[in-house]
């Protein structure tokens, strides 16, 4: 199965506001990541501990973890690499 491009999608009943939509929310993931308060969310590979930096109350999802290794919890230091729980 292919997906569709932007121009396809364009070509459809209200498909350019489809596509600015699809835009905007990834222009806006790349510069802010989804935050709640000052509490962020990240995700990517590998454990956190001791390469990703964060703040008590941040979250991490790991996208190859396992059993209680898939969401991270920073719940010790402020800006700082360590102090992440596997969950």
């Amino acid at each position: 199965m292919t997906l569709p491009g932007a121009e396809q999608i364009r070509a459809l009943p209200g498909g350019l506001y489809l596509v600015q939509a699809f835009e905007a929310l990834f222009d806006r993931e790349r510069v802010n990541p989804r935050s709640v308060g000052t509490a962020k969310i990240s995700s990517g590979t590998g454990t956190p501990e001791g390469s990703v930096v964060g703040s008590v109350g941040d979250l991490y999802l790991r996208t190859d973890g396992s059993t209680s290794t898939t969401l991270y919890v920073k719940t010790s230091g402020s800006a700082t690499k360590t102090g992440w729980t596997g969950k």
